[in-house]
């Protein structure tokens, strides 16, 4: 369960480990939009469908970013020139991690371990608990004629309308599933519904600044790009098949 804000980093250590750019991809892509909370999140609130189909749709996304990128640095020559991090330290940190265990520090490495998943569970809670205020504040304070008229329905526009709207706002993993419900309440149509779950995590204003740290502006531009291009056609195949 990682965070979408937790994208940059993950992406940064992964490059300077030397993980090829393409895994750095379809992690930091897949990681945010499909992990375990996420889905069952999803499943409770919206129902199984909405799960399936984002499964699907982030999956495309992940393999597709990963396959254009890969292909991408090595007609460029090398993943540099994508990157404001290169791979250079792989095997000092794997190098450093095997001769911390075999000094002894198993012990070390369990409590670690546990300290960092209490730590996921009180930030996930917090996020639902932020997650639930921002639901409430969207049922009582947005018009529902307003939501039914702009992303109501199976329109092409409100699906692209709903995807920008997520990605000008700022969705923390796990705060777009009560959201979203939140919208849907108020008539959200349902290939809207999926492009905004999408669009959220996955190329959010504050997580595209963030991942400006890691990748080079055409990078970043393609990956938004794409990102926003497969949220939308995901919402209009989402229309037509639940219709």
């Amino acid at each position: 369960p990682i965070c979408s804000c937790g994208m940059a980093p993950m992406a940064a250590g992964m490059t300077r480990s030397g993980v090829p750019l393409g895994p750095v991809m379809a992690f930091i892509i897949a990681a945010p939009m499909i992990n375990v909370p996420a889905l069952l999140l999803t499943g409770g609130a919206l129902g199984p469908e909405y799960a399936a189909g984002r499964v699907v749709a982030t999956l495309v996304l992940a393999l597709l970013a990963a396959w254009i990128f890969a292909r991408w640095a090595q007609r460029l020559g090398s993943p540099g020139a994508l990157l404001k991090t290169s791979g250079e330290a792989g095997g000092d940190t794997c190098g450093a991690s095997a001769a911390a265990l075999s000094a002894g520090q198993e012990g070390n490495a369990k409590r670690g371990l546990l300290a960092r998943a209490w730590g996921l569970f009180l930030q996930m809670n917090s996020y639902l608990l932020l997650a639930v205020v921002m639901g409430g504040a969207i049922k009582a304070v947005v018009p529902a004629a307003w939501i039914a008229e702009s992303v109501g329905g199976d329109g092409t526009g409100g699906v692209v309308l709903a995807a920008i709207a997520a990605s000008v706002l700022y969705l923390c993993t796990y705060t777009e599933v009560p959201t979203a419900a939140a919208l849907v309440e108020l008539g959200m149509g349902p290939g809207a519904t999926l492009s905004y779950l999408l669009a959220g995590p996955g190329m959010s204003l504050p997580s595209l600044l963030l991942l400006s740290a890691v990748f080079r502006p055409r990078a970043l531009a393609a990956y938004a790009a794409l990102a926003l291009t497969v949220a939308v056609l995901a919402g209009v195949v989402f229309n037509f098949i639940v219709a």
